[in-house]
């Protein structure tokens, strides 16, 4: 499983988790320990409170969208992938400039230049 991937599915667990499923059904169904689901339902519900609902753009994981909220307060949309890269000193700089995030960003930014596969 890839980072984005991880990632996606840490935020579905949360969003389960915070819909009343029961953490050992959400174990169950992700191959993973009670433990650990519920570590990471409990570490990650702050993205699901803020993110509430809005649409992530395509290519753009939960937490880099999040964190550019929290950080430029504004939504990530394809429409601003300008400003986001003009703006990704201040997203290193701020306290949600992880190395991990920034990989997000920089992943997300490049998809424009690549030629879609339609």
């Amino acid at each position: 499983m890839n980072k984005f991937e991880r990632a996606e599915r840490n935020y579905l667990i949360a969003v389960l988790k915070l819909a009343g499923e029961p953490i050992a059904i959400i174990a169950d169904r992700f191959g993973i320990s009670v433990q650990h689901a519920s570590n990471v339902a409990r570490g990650n519900a702050w993205m699901v409170e803020t993110r509430a609902g809005r649409q992530v753009a395509p290519g753009l994981t939960t937490r880099a969208a999040v964190a550019i909220e929290k950080t430029l307060g504004i939504w990530p949309s394809d429409t601003i992938k300008a400003f986001v890269e003009g703006s990704a000193m201040i997203l290193l700089r701020s306290e949600n400039g992880r190395r991990v995030i920034m990989e997000d960003i920089g992943r997300w930014l490049q998809l424009e230049a690549q030629p879609s596969q339609s």
